[in-house]
């Protein structure tokens, strides 16, 4: 795989984007039974981890995507390169972690990028655009009528909580979200009023 460039040369940074799809690195990828741990950093200063569900599904298939994101990483740094940015400034302090593989972005780009200036080589996360892509050819493919985006997974993932019989508050951690108040656009998705209540005799 060789090298492409990504480097933008007015900021002196990797291109790096925002969305809902944006993956974390693997210092703060943590498996827990059902739950992924995602967090900023253990960095004092950065934001607070949180817990969200991982389905059972794709637990195999990431596992093997890890051990293919390893074998990149060994092989990049095997050639020199291998070194990702670390947030404020850790690399002063820890001159060898950024080249730690526990340091590196859980759905790397395929290919490097490439410094014009000082030659560098690195690997940022795939941007979120590519993931948004694929998510509007499949909706397109399936031919639903409503637009639906990444976006919309948050809002049917919610959803179905609250129709499964969680409580808004286990719906509200596990969205992320700091305050309840957030969370409450979802009751109002499901708008089912008293026809919607299961009487309790009939648990009898």
């Amino acid at each position: 795989m060789g090298p492409t460039r990504r480097w933008n040369e007015k900021s002196g940074r990797v291109a790096a984007s925002r969305g809902d799809c944006l993956p974390g690195t693997l210092l703060t990828f943590r498996w827990r039974a059902r739950y992924v741990y995602l967090a900023a950093s253990p960095c004092p200063g950065l934001a607070a981890g949180e817990n969200t569900l991982l389905s059972e599904s794709p637990r195999i298939p990431l596992q093997e995507h890890l051990r293919r994101v390893t074998a990149n990483h060994e092989r990049d740094v095997a050639e020199g390169w291998g070194r990702v940015q670390m947030p404020m400034a850790l690399d002063r302090k820890y001159p060898n972690a950024p080249a730690n593989f526990r340091w590196q972005w859980v759905f790397p780009q395929d290919r490097r990028w490439i410094n014009p200036t000082t030659k560098e080589q690195g690997r940022h996360h795939v941007d979120a655009s590519l993931v948004q892509k694929a998510v509007r050819d499949a909706v397109s493919r399936a031919g639903p009528t409503k637009r639906a985006t990444c976006h919309t997974f948050r809002h049917s993932f919610a959803t179905h909580l609250l129709e499964g019989g969680y409580d808004i508050r286990t719906v509200q951690e596990l969205l992320g979200d700091n305050d309840v108040k957030t969370a409450m656009i979802y009751p109002h998705v499901l708008n089912r009023g008293p026809a919607g209540v299961r009487s309790p005799a009939d648990g009898l």
